[in-house]
């Protein structure tokens, strides 16, 4: 009987079990980490064609993602972080697989910004419309196909004069009342009650936050004036809903990576309810919110492109509350300003009428204030300093971006932009660069003056519409409404701060489109002792 052969069998000397192959997983993830950014890093000097190379790419860790978690956690030191590691001033961020071509100098910046960038952003502009202010990505191309007449309705024919008018106007009257000094808080303005004010006992002196005084108060102005007085009469709540916004926002457009936020929902619901009801109230429209109607037919459209242009002009609201604050903080500055507009703005008193006091009365001519160089240049620095604005262009085709002069780059230095491809201009970060400006964080108003003869030359340099994430077309007209708020506040108030102190200038927090400041100010403001106005110098004056 044939015996049966023994079987053998091997034993694996190393078992492929769940324990022996968790240990090597870290290992192999170190060394992808380490082969990725090995990889990436030799792709920073990646050679180009002729005299132009592509911008060097930041290098990263992990793949696919790129730089995002870090963008995510802090995308504001990631750009910095990059500027200093490129001085060439020009970088690739990668961002889940997307490559975004960021210019970081302000020579470069000049260069591939020589023509008006307002329509290099209308696809940005919308694509932020889509993901912030709940714009339909059906109705996505049709807002983009709006917008260049939609800019037409805040600067109609290249002419300031049917917007700037109104708001001139309504700011004469209602700026002699942005404190009413009145202890009763039912007797209040909004304003007033959201700045917590405390009157001293004479009442001649109120003690406010500055910065929802400021703000609240120019979005009323602003929001009645040109859009709908029904809108904040009924919830008030949306005008300091506009600061929550701005900090809740992501500080970058690249990749919004937006939390659930109730002042967003809020913001939303209440337009939503507002738009509802204008379809039946058709006269509670002020004419650019009618025109802006006009050329958006689904409510969609209109409730995100009101939402983005209140966000936009609260840009330029906070810019005002910087320049005032900035001003106060430097008294010999202040007295030159003080001094230079008072060709511009006249604020006198009116005689009591039967007994009552009447409030101050309020003329600015805004001709003049353009002509007020210190002040503008006061302006565009703090439109440079605090400003958070982008630009960005689609490339229809290949193109190449270098310096317009000799700089810290090399002569000559020429990078290679390929066709669809996008490039970003963070204003924040450009002007904010230290091979162009000395001492960039310092605010100094000396670097857009240039001294004359007699008098001053306003000298302005940077990229437009630094504030706000992406411009709506209202620049010019936040621009003009900040100077003549400033003027006229300087012309009717004192300010100082709280105890005698002198006026500090708080730290600046990263936020959407513009910095905030980083904890309350409060500050102590009176009217100023104004010339008493008589009936009988205003007849004279009428003969």
């Amino acid at each position: 009987m044939a015996q049966a052969k023994p079987t053998y069998q091997m034993s694996d000397p190393y078992p492929w079990t769940l324990s022996s192959i968790l240990p090597l997983i870290p290992a192999a993830l170190v060394a992808l980490a380490l082969l990725t950014r090995l990889i990436t890093g030799l792709q920073t000097d990646a050679p180009g064609t002729g005299s132009s190379r592509p911008p060097p790419r930041v290098p990263y860790w992990i793949p696919f993602l790129g730089s995002y978690p870090q963008f995510l956690l802090n995308p504001v030191r990631v750009l910095q972080d990059a500027r200093k590691a490129f001085p060439t001033g020009i970088f690739t961020l990668t961002l889940i697989r997307r490559k975004y071509h960021i210019i970081a100098s302000s020579s470069l910046a000049g260069a591939f910004l020589t023509d008006d960038p307002r329509g290099e952003n209308y696809a940005a502009r919308t694509s932020f419309l889509v993901s912030t202010f709940g714009l339909r990505p059906a109705d996505a191309a049709a807002y983009e196909d709006a917008l260049s007449a939609l800019d037409e309705t805040l600067f109609p024919h290249a002419t300031l004069g049917p917007l700037t008018k109104p708001l001139t106007r309504a700011l004469q009257e209602r700026l002699p009342d942005i404190l009413t000094f009145n202890p009763q808080l039912i007797d209040q303005e909004p304003w007033e009650r959201l700045s917590g004010i405390e009157l001293d006992d004479d009442r001649n002196v109120a003690e406010v936050s500055l910065f929802p005084l400021l703000t609240v108060f120019l979005t009323h102005l602003v929001t009645d004036t040109l859009l709908t007085p029904t809108l904040l009469a009924q919830q008030p709540d949306i005008a300091p809903l506009l600061t929550t916004l701005t900090a809740a926002l992501p500080p970058t457009p690249l990749h919004p990576a937006l939390r659930p936020n109730p002042s967003r929902r809020t913001l939303l619901s209440h337009l939503h309810t507002l738009h509802a009801d204008l379809l039946t109230d058709a006269e509670a429209l002020n004419p650019t919110l009618a025109a802006r109607h006009a050329l958006l037919p689904h409510p969609s459209m209109r409730v995100a492109d009101t939402a983005a242009l209140l966000t936009a002009f609260h840009a330029r609201h906070v810019l005002a509350f910087w320049l005032l604050l900035n001003l106060h903080a430097s008294p010999p500055l202040l007295a030159k300003v003080r001094a230079e507009i008072r060709k511009a703005v006249k604020a006198t008193q009116p005689e009591q009428l039967m007994g009552y006091a009447t409030p101050p009365r309020l003329v600015i001519d805004a001709d003049a204030l353009s002509w007020c160089a210190v002040l503008r240049a006061a302006w565009t620095e703090t439109t440079r300093v605090y400003g958070r604005g982008w630009h960005v262009k689609q490339l229809k085709r290949d193109s190449a971006v270098q310096t317009r002069r000799e700089t810290a780059l090399r002569p000559g230095s020429e990078w290679a932009l390929g066709q669809g491809e996008s490039v970003h201009v963070p204003c924040g970060l450009v002007n904010s660069d230290p091979a162009w400006w000395t001492d960039p964080g310092r605010w100094l108003v000396k670097r857009f003056l240039v001294p004359m003869e007699e008098d001053h030359m306003l000298y302005v340099v940077g990229v437009r519409g630094e504030a706000g994430v992406y411009s709506m077309g209202e620049e010019e007209v936040g621009e003009m409404l900040g100077l003549e708020f400033v003027a006229g506040f300087l012309a009717l108030y004192e300010l100082e701060g709280v105890g005698g102190d002198a006026v500090m200038v708080p730290d600046a927090v990263e936020a959407a489109g513009v910095a905030l400041p980083a904890g309350d100010v409060r500050v102590l403001i009176r009217r100023r002792e104004l010339e008493v106005e008589t009936l009988e110098k205003e007849g004279e004056k009428e003969e």
